[in-house]
Parts: C-alpha cells; sequence; structure tokens
C-alpha cells in the first residue's frame, strides 16, 4: 500500500510542475511582445541567450512600451520588438565587457538606432542592416562567445545605438 501511496504523490507533484519549455530569453522577449515586461531590469541574461534572442531581430511590431533605461533622458520612436532583441544582446554584451556582477549593468540599452551619416533616413532600414550584422556577428563566426563578446558588430559602420 505505501509504494502505491508514494507514486500517487510523485505523480501529483509532477503534474503540478511547471513544464514551461521556453527559455528565460524566449519568455523575456514574449513578455516584450506582449508589453507585458514591467520590470526595471533586464534579465539575468547571459551570451549563451544571444541565440535565441536573434530569433527576434526581424520582428517589425511596433511597441509602445518597451524595456528602456530609465537613466536616459532619450525616448524612441517606433520602437520593435526587433529593436528591443538587438538592444538586449548589446546589454549583455556591454555587461559582459565592463561588469556582470553589477546590477547596474543590467539596464536596459535604448533600443533606439541612429545613422550617424545621415543618409539612411527610414529607421526600419537601419534596423534591416544592424539586425545582418548581429547575426553575422555572433551566427556566422568561428570565435567565442568571449572573443565575439569583445568585437563591437557596429565597428566600422555609422549606426549607434543611441544611449
Amino acid at each position: 500500500m505505501k509504494p502505491v501511496f508514494l507514486i500517487l504523490i510523485i505523480v501529483v507533484y509532477l503534474g503540478c510542475e511547471n513544464h514551461d519549455d521556453l527559455s528565460m530569453a524566449d519568455r523575456f522577449m514574449k513578455q516584450v511582445e506582449t508589453e507585458s515586461y514591467n520590470e526595471m531590469f533586464l534579465p539575468d541574461l547571459k551570451p549563451s541567450d544571444i541565440s535565441i534572442l536573434l530569433k527576434y531581430r526581424n520582428n517589425q511590431k511596433v511597441l509602445n512600451k518597451f524595456p528602456a533605461n530609465p537613466v536616459s533622458s532619450f525616448i524612441c520612436d517606433s520602437v520593435t520588438v526587433g529593436a528591443v532583441a538587438l538592444s538586449t544582446i548589446e546589454s549583455i554584451r556591454l555587461s559582459e565587457l565592463f561588469d556582470a556582477e553589477n546590477e547596474f549593468n543590467n539596464f536596459p540599452s535604448n533600443p533606439c538606432l541612429i545613422d550617424t551619416s545621415n543618409q539612411v533616413k527610414y529607421r526600419f532600414a537601419i534596423l534591416d542592416t544592424v539586425a545582418i550584422l548581429y547575426y553575422n556577428w555572433w551566427i556566422n563566426s568561428n570565435l567565442t562567445d568571449i572573443e565575439k563578446i569583445n568585437i563591437n558588430p557596429l565597428f566600422g559602420t555609422t549606426y549607434r545605438w543611441n544611449y
């Protein structure tokens, strides 16, 4: 009788467990997409999450509410899910470079891109180009994650994050 009772308890316990297969990065991006992310800081994402975040780079859904650095006074317009994904990747990169243990490095970067040459006026064209740059930097490289983190994907371009 006791083994049956024990098995029943185990089955009930496993049935109550949350079987959410989404990674922390996927959950974060789903909250961004539904405009339900309400935290001041980004979740504790690591370089291993960058590949997951890159899946969202081309999502052009425009957001009314999005994670942005509360210290910065710059406000963006027409921020997309893709821009938030890429700026989160940049936040991960900078946190790893400068001080991963300092929670203030987990402030989100502002998801606002600019072209310092002013030749590209259409925001979505900038985002499309930057998405390719980040993808090639991370996915199409034979470098280690640590070596990649030390490379600015926007280096040598006229594109910048507007902090």
